[in-house]
């Protein structure tokens, strides 16, 4: 949320920050929350294995959501769903610059 405006991303994971969304999502499943339901936490988690050295992202919950949070949810998802609906395969036609 920035001022008071929700507003839809793309937050790109790597393939070893993924399999941590994923048990984040299954852990809010077998407690019967939705995502929205709960302020998730995203934190860096150093990882140092052999000689090499990266980052995951991994997940954790915060609270649950406001009332007040779950509406602008439910009103962020209403609109990113009409937007979709303009969105076509022609859309992503274009191959990009050509040289």
């Amino acid at each position: 949320m920035r001022d008071n405006q929700i507003k839809p991303f793309v937050f790109s994971l790597s393939p070893t920050s993924i399999k941590h969304w994923n048990q984040h999502k299954r852990k809010l499943k077998r407690s019967n929350l939705p995502v929205v339901a709960v302020n998730t936490v995203f934190k860096l988690e150093d990882i140092k294995k052999n000689s090499y050295r990266r980052a995951e992202v991994v997940f954790d919950i915060n609270g649950i959501a406001s009332m007040e949070m779950l509406s602008m949810a439910k009103q962020a998802r209403e609109e990113l769903n009409r937007i979709m609906q303009d969105i076509t395969a022609r859309d992503f036609d274009d191959a990009g610059d050509k040289t």
